[in-house]
């Protein structure tokens, strides 16, 4: 797995890093720190900033600044001598400390994936498939009239009942 690290270091509006094939981290343009996917174009985490300036500074702190040199957004971390922004294949951004220690990541971020369904949603009029992690069912009138397995074993087809069923997050289409 490949992992940039970036120490006291600043960087301008339009910077962008490729991590892996799946994600993009960037300095957009217009002054965003985006988290994002390759593959769906997909914002995974932002600073919701406009800033002129992002800097990894060399007291730990990872800041943004407007054009006035003043902080719009910040991790937190200053006072960590030595401390760098990692960012992983994998998508994971974060300041560690010189010792290894996380001090900030980027927050819970929502599945990199395509997006799932609801939970139960209504395809046909007729049955209503609920997909969920741990699998799917199919229901008709209220009953449970089928289950499909685990997500990773399932394919598009059409059941007994003449419903049409596709499935996402990582399920293999034909």
């Amino acid at each position: 797995m490949g992992t940039l690290q970036f120490r006291a270091i600043e960087f301008l509006p339009g910077s962008r890093w490729n991590l892996g094939k799946l994600y993009e981290l960037q300095f957009s343009g217009d002054g965003n720190f985006v988290l994002s996917n390759n593959q769906t174009g997909k914002i995974l985490w932002e600073s919701a900033t406009q800033g002129e300036l992002l800097a990894m500074q060399a007291d730990g702190n990872l800041v943004i600044y407007d054009s006035q040199g003043i902080p719009v957004w910040n991790s937190g971390t200053a006072g960590s001598t030595g401390a760098f922004l990692q960012a992983r294949d994998d998508g994971t951004v974060e300041i560690a400390s010189t010792e290894g220690s996380v001090l900030w990541r980027v927050p819970e971020r929502s599945d990199a994936g395509p997006e799932l369904p609801p939970p139960e949603e209504t395809w046909g009029g007729e049955g209503t498939i609920a997909v969920r992690p741990s699998g799917a069912s199919v229901k008709k009138g209220g009953s449970t009239v089928g289950s499909l397995g685990e997500p990773e074993n399932m394919k598009p087809e059409t059941d007994t009942l003449g419903v049409g069923i596709e499935f996402y997050g990582g399920a293999e289409r034909s």
